[in-house]
């Protein structure tokens, strides 16, 4: 559940809904996204999300993504927990052996490698298998993937990982048809995800899923219109 003071109605996430998100003030809209921003950056604000009547951190549980055309799946915070979690496969128990001759196997390498050079050299290689993922340079591969798709493995990934439950994407229907869009609604209630579209002008509801709320220019919630779930 996310709230705020000047909603009537705190915003709910269920299963096979669409929560679609207008706010026509634009310096509200700005104080909204700025808000979140500072509590993902572990300050405090005025946007309240909740699980089962629990308070949850926002900067713990909640994924903004404000620039569609540029989701970076290369963030540090990303790439450290994907680096720690395959670690972590890497010492289980059918990998294990293979793990050890792999650093066997670099130990000889980089032996001889420092055996042709002339300066007085040394080597250790650490037993933190992380640092041989990151030296594998292992990233999200997210090549010719369109907009939708990109948003997809991001929630996939950001999900997987245990980085986030929640996730509000900006403008994102500025970007996309309205096919892509119903796809995207149909992916998101399958893997059930729990989704805020967030826009900044009023958008056509497009289907029976969508739960639409409307922030007008006074702050008056003009449209609350929920979803079908059948």
């Amino acid at each position: 559940m996310l709230s705020h003071t000047v909603f009537s109605a705190p915003i709910l996430f269920e299963e096979n809904c669409i929560n679609v998100l207008s706010i026509e003030n634009p310096m509200f809209f700005t104080n909204f996204l700025n808000d979140i921003i500072a509590q993902i950056n572990g300050e405090t604000g005025e946007v309240f999300l909740s699980e089962n009547y629990q308070p949850l951190s926002i900067a713990k549980n909640l994924s903004l993504i404000t620039d569609i055309l540029f989701i970076n799946f290369e963030n540090r915070k990303i790439i450290t927990k994907l680096h720690k979690d395959l670690a972590n496969i890497a010492v289980q128990e059918n990998m294990y052996s293979l793990t050890q001759e792999i650093k066997i196997i670099l130990a000889d390498y980089i032996s001889k490698l420092l055996s042709n050079s002339e300066l007085p050299l040394s080597f250790d290689i650490e037993e933190d298998t992380q640092n041989l993922i990151k030296f594998a340079n292992v990233k999200i591969n997210t090549e010719a993937k369109s907009l939708c798709e990109k948003a997809l493995i991001y929630m996939d990934v950001i999900r997987d990982l245990g980085l986030a439950k929640y996730f509000i994407f900006v403008n994102l229907f500025s970007f996309v048809s309205d096919e892509d869009r119903l796809k995207l609604y149909e992916e998101i209630c399958y893997k059930k995800y729990n989704v805020l579209f967030l826009e900044n002008m009023f958008r056509e509801k497009i289907s029976y899923k969508e739960k639409y709320l409307l922030l007008d220019k006074d702050l008056c919630l003009v449209i609350n219109d929920y979803c079908e779930k059948s």
